[in-house]
C-alpha cells in the first residue's frame, strides 16, 4: 500500500474518530435505577470542626457521633435497602437524617444507630427527588460537571436554629461525598465539615453489575470504541513506515566518522 493511500485512509479515520467522540460526549450515560448500597458496605469520613458557640446543631452532631475535629469515623449499611419512597427520602433530607439503617464502628465493634445522617441515596431518581424538594421548599439539587449532586440551603428553624449547609452525593452510587454545616446562635457560631476519605462498596467488584452497566450503555460504548479504534488502526497502518525509519542506516559508520575527525 503506497503512502498516498495510507494518508487518505488516515484522514478518513481521524474524521470518524472526531465524529464518534462528539456523539460519545453528547450522549448521557444511562444511570442505574435503585439502591447500589448493600449490607456491610463501609464508608469513612474525616472531620473538620470549629466550636465557638457550643449550643448549636453542629455540637449535637459531634456529640452524637463521638467525634472531634481532626478525627474520623466509619459507618456501614446495616441492611440492603429495597424500598424507594421519594417523599420519605426528601422529608428525611430536610431533617438531616437518612432512610438506610447504619452501624457505626467503635473500636472493634459495630453499633446499630437509631438514626443517621443521609449517607446514602438511591441512584437514577435525582429528578424525582429534585422535583419533590422544589415543591416542598423551593430548593433544588444541582448536577455538577464533576459527577456529583449537590444540595445547599440557608434557613432558620425552631428545631435546628440558624443554619447554612451544603451536601454532595456521588451521582453514580448515591454515597455522600461531603457535608458542611455552619450554625449560629446568640453565643456565636459552630462549623463542621465531613469529607469522604475511603469506601468499600460491594457493587464495584460485582461482575454481574459491570456487565449490566456495559449493556445498559452499549450505544454510548459503541461511540467510545469509534473514538479509540481508528487511532489503533492508524498506528498499525503506519507501523511499518516507523520501523523503516528507525532501521535506516547512518550515512557513515561511527568508525568512519571517528577517523574523519581525527
Amino acid at each position: 500500500m503506497n503512502e498516498n493511500v495510507k494518508k487518505v485512509i488516515t484522514i478518513v479515520l481521524i474524521v470518524i474518530a472526531g465524529v464518534s467522540f462528539s456523539l460519545y460526549a453528547t450522549l448521557p450515560s444511562a444511570e442505574y435505577e435503585g439502591w447500589l448500597i448493600r449490607q456491610n458496605d463501609e464508608i469513612q469520613y474525616s472531620v473538620t470542626a470549629e466550636v465557638n458557640a457550643g449550643d448549636t446543631f453542629v455540637v449535637d452532631i459531634l456529640n452524637d457521633y463521638g467525634i472531634t475535629s481532626g478525627s474520623s469515623f466509619k459507618i456501614r449499611a446495616a441492611e440492603t435497602p429495597s424500598i424507594i419512597n421519594i417523599s420519605g427520602i426528601c422529608e428525611n433530607l430536610l431533617k438531616f437524617t437518612g432512610v438506610v439503617q447504619v452501624e457505626q464502628q467503635f473500636g472493634e465493634d459495630w453499633i446499630l444507630r437509631n438514626s443517621s445522617l443521609p449517607f446514602f441515596l438511591p441512584t437514577g431518581y435525582w429528578e424525582e427527588i429534585d422535583e419533590t424538594l422544589d415543591q416542598a421548599t423551593s430548593i433544588n439539587l444541582v448536577r455538577e460537571w464533576w459527577g456529583e449532586m449537590t444540595f445547599s440551603r440557608s434557613y432558620v428553624s425552631a428545631e435546628f436554629g440558624s443554619l447554612g449547609y451544603f451536601m454532595a452525593w456521588e451521582l453514580d452510587d448515591g454515597v455522600l461525598q461531603g457535608m458542611a454545616i455552619n450554625a449560629t446562635s446568640n453565643n456565636g457560631w459552630d462549623f463542621i465539615r465531613l469529607s469522604l476519605s475511603s469506601q468499600r462498596l460491594a457493587y464495584e467488584m460485582d461482575i454481574n453489575y459491570l456487565l449490566e452497566s456495559f449493556s445498559r450503555n452499549a450505544f454510548r460504548n459503541f461511540f467510545m470504541f469509534g473514538t479509540l479504534g481508528p487511532f489503533i488502526v492508524i498506528a498499525c497502518l503506519w507501523l511499518s513506515n516507523l520501523q523503516k525509519r528507525q532501521q535506516k542506516p547512518l550515512p557513515e559508520s561511527l568508525e568512519d566518522q571517528r577517523v574523519g575527525y581525527g
